[in-house]
């Protein structure tokens, strides 16, 4: 499998992207309730009721409207042909007008209504101060918003274009989806100022859009001083506010985040002055993303409360949900899974309320990682399902094409491997229709994990070379060295240790010019295994101790676990069974602490094969005994089966043939439908064993040879030599003569 610490990471930062790409909206701080209806028109003549128009709140249905009729939270108007409606506010100074044919959902929160989701073309009216700003979603989803305060204007979505039309003050659209630079792209949330005085804008908006794009980051910035230099001799200081926070993005996503904090402080610093409570609040969510990328998690929660403070006095419901979703991503990147679970349902209770779906499906797809986080796998999976599902209906394919990644994820560890794949080759082939590069390496990485694990090497190999050579074109050094230490992974079990060795010490250079110990440590326990690989048991030894020295420093104890299993491992192979039961019981003993139970079972495993070597057979069958009652409770099939192998290799050395027979052709069974091809081959190695030493010569040559061309095709030269030598040891009535 490739590191894992790349998967870990996209779907963090994938869900973190998704999150706070969120649409975030203001309300209108005006007084007296929700929307009511003020006029109707039919025909340019003025009545008093209307049929014909459709209301949906939970269900659609036809209605006679009339004046004077309360719209309720989350309702829906559409308006037929020949009929024009003018809703106002509950304070009743900010209105909007429903042409023919258009389409809007008003959601109102007591003296408050934001006005979402508008197809068709409709035109409003905010004579409010600047501080209370009404707040329009777009039907194009979170790809256009907009938000107003003392303006009037229209927007006609009727088609595939948005097209804004101020006819007095400006509008502050936000545009969501993604600027290339070079090769790379990343997701970014970028502000215009539209104004009476620029005249009407129009945009082309798609789910996956590309907002601009620029050859280097340098050039990207440039533009937007450009759009802030502008702003600053018009004297227009909202569109200065916006210009600033372009600038910002551009530079938190080049790393540069000391000059987007100094952005976007100067951005919230003319909100403030403004009033702009709609753009303060969002400016300090900025400001809480680039400390959070900084690593001060305090600092950036308290930032993220300053927002959710501003949204709950504005009655801004969906602002507020959108903070939580961001606190839930700094409590689960911090391991408080209950916080973050908290936090995650909190947001998505909301979404659900004002019938925000894209932004409901990225909290399913967050709560989703907690309940992984937590090794809760199969209910993570059915909220990765429900996520997918709500993106498929949204036609949100990016959406789709990350829930799709998680989906297989959770598949993998489950043990549906073939599903898995499947999942991860959808989700490639929906980054590739995007052009998105970056998802395409990782999804490409995980597809040869699956691949590997499969025994499919030729394939593996295939996805991390096609990987490789993505992250390169990216210039992205981890994804290229992550890449590099998964392609010697491939080789080192395919026993072609001189190019794995190579392909490893290429990412242990890279990982030690970024400075990332994490991978300096990953790779060098990687270059242990292929040094045992070669039977250079002392190097490999100290290999694994200076990757042991690193995860303790760092306080990663899965690794240091995983670092002694493998210490034990080479000690086992050595001959030395004592010191590997030790290395293997402090193992045990921190995956007990973590309360890891398939790790403890597995290692329950391996300390019953030192016992068994050192013919300490009661032992060696209590430790696997406990281990398979594990892994029964987990239901790990594949660990069940290879624990199975084991039991009837050590009934076959107490001397219990039939009884070992038996285990191990239950084992063999499993390990086939499974479709573990080395687990095969090791459990017919051990079934020709017992065949033989039972004087079932003609069956025990027939397994072994089954053995032997599993092993062929794995290309393990070792267990081919051991397996043929079985063979050879046969009767010679029995084997087969020697090639002349």
């Amino acid at each position: 499998m490739p590191c894992y610490e790349v998967r870990r990471t996209l779907f963090t930062v994938g869900a973190a992207v998704l999150a706070l790409s969120a649409w975030t909206s203001a309300l209108a701080a005006t007084p007296g309730g929700a929307s009511s209806v003020q006029h109707i028109f039919l025909n340019g003549t003025a009545v008093t009721a209307v049929s014909g128009v459709t209301v949906s709140h939970g269900g659609a249905t036809d209605h006679t409207l009339r004046v004077g009729e309360v719209i309720s939270d989350g309702t829906r108007v559409t308006v037929p042909a020949q009929v024009t409606v003018v809703i106002v506010g509950g304070g009743g100074g900010n209105t909007t007008t429903l042409d023919p044919g258009s389409s809007v959902t008003f959601v109102s929160t007591g003296a408050n209504e934001i006005v979402s989701n508008i197809a068709g073309s409709s035109t409003f009216s905010n004579v409010g101060s600047i501080g209370a700003a009404d707040a329009i979603q777009v039907q194009s989803g979170d790809a256009l918003s907009a938000s107003a305060s003392s303006a009037a204007f229209s927007v006609d979505s009727s088609g595939s274009d948005v097209t804004f039309r101020p006819t007095q003050g400006d509008v502050s659209v936000t545009k969501t989806g993604y600027v290339r630079v070079g090769a790379q792209r990343f997701r970014a949330s970028l502000v215009d100022t539209v104004s009476a005085a620029s005249g009407p804008v129009t945009y082309h908006p798609s789910l996956g859009w590309y907002l601009a794009n620029f050859a280097t980051f340098e050039q990207a910035e440039a533009h937007y001083r450009q759009q802030l230099a502008a702003a600053k001799r018009g004297n227009d200081p909202k569109a200065t506010a916006g210009a600033l926070r372009n600038v910002g993005v551009v530079q938190e996503h080049e790393g540069n985040y000391a000059d987007a904090l100094q952005s976007f402080q100067q951005a919230l610093a003319i909100s403030q002055r403004l009033g702009d409570h709609d753009g303060a609040a969002k400016v300090l969510n900025d400001v809480g993303l680039v400390q959070w990328h900084e690593g001060r998690y305090a600092i950036a929660l308290a930032s993220y409360q300053q927002a959710l403070a501003i949204d709950r006095q504005s009655g801004d419901r969906d602002g507020a949900a959108n903070v939580y979703n961001d606190v839930g991503l700094i409590y689960e990147s911090r391991s408080q899974f209950t916080e973050a679970l908290q936090s995650f349902q909190q947001a998505l209770a909301i979404h659900n309320e004002v019938d925000d779906r894209d932004a409901a499906a990225t909290n399913l797809n967050n709560i989703g990682l907690v309940r992984a986080d937590t090794s809760r796998y199969g209910d993570a999976l059915q909220t990765y399902q429900r996520a997918l599902a709500a993106y498929r209906q949204l036609g949100d394919r990016d959406g789709e094409a990350l829930a799709l990644s998680n989906v297989a994820s959770m598949q993998d560890a489950t043990g549906r491997v073939t599903d898995a794949l499947q999942s991860y080759e959808q989700a490639l082939t929906i980054a590739r229709e995007l052009g998105a590069r970056d998802r395409e390496a990782f999804d490409l990485v995980w597809i040869g994990g699956m691949r590997q694990s499969l025994g499919q090497y030729s394939q593996a190999l295939q996805a991390y070379r096609q990987a490789l050579a993505v992250f390169r074109l990216l210039g992205d050094p981890t994804g290229e060295a992550n890449a590099l230490a998964s392609i010697g992974s491939v080789q080192a079990t395919q026993g072609q240790y001189t190019d794995a060795l190579q392909a490893n010490r290429q990412a242990l250079t890279l990982y030690q010019q970024l400075g990332n110990r994490d991978g300096v440590a990953y790779v060098t326990r990687h270059i242990g295994e292929v040094q045992e690989g070669e039977g250079h048991y002392a190097d490999a030894l100290e290999s694994y101790r200076q990757a042991l020295a690193i995860f303790q420093h760092v306080g990663d104890r899965d690794e240091v676990a995983s670092v002694l299993i493998d210490t034990g491992d080479t000690q086992q192979d050595e001959g030395l069974s004592a010191a590997a039961t030790q290395s293997y019981r402090q193992a045990l003993q921190i995956l007990q602490r973590v309360g890891d139970r398939d790790g403890v079972a597995n290692v329950l495993n391996d300390i019953g094969n030192a016992e068994l070597a050192e013919g300490q057979y009661p032992d060696a069958l209590h430790s696997c005994q406990q281990a398979l009652s594990i892994l029964h409770q987990v239901r790990d099939r594949d660990g069940a089966a290879r624990t199975l192998d084991t039991i009837g290799d050590i009934q076959e050395r107490e001397g219990r043939y039939d009884v070992a027979l038996q285990t191990l052709q239950e084992a063999l069974v499993s390990l086939r439908q499974l479709n573990d091809p080395r687990g095969e081959a090791d459990a017919l190695d051990d079934v020709g064993d017992a065949q033989a030493h039972q004087r079932q010569y003609s069956a025990a040559l027939q397994s072994y040879r089954q053995a032997l061309a599993l092993y062929q095709q794995l290309n393990d030269a070792a267990d081919v030599t051991k397996t043929m030598k079985r063979i050879q040891g046969l009767p010679a009535g029995v084997r087969p003569s020697p090639t002349p």
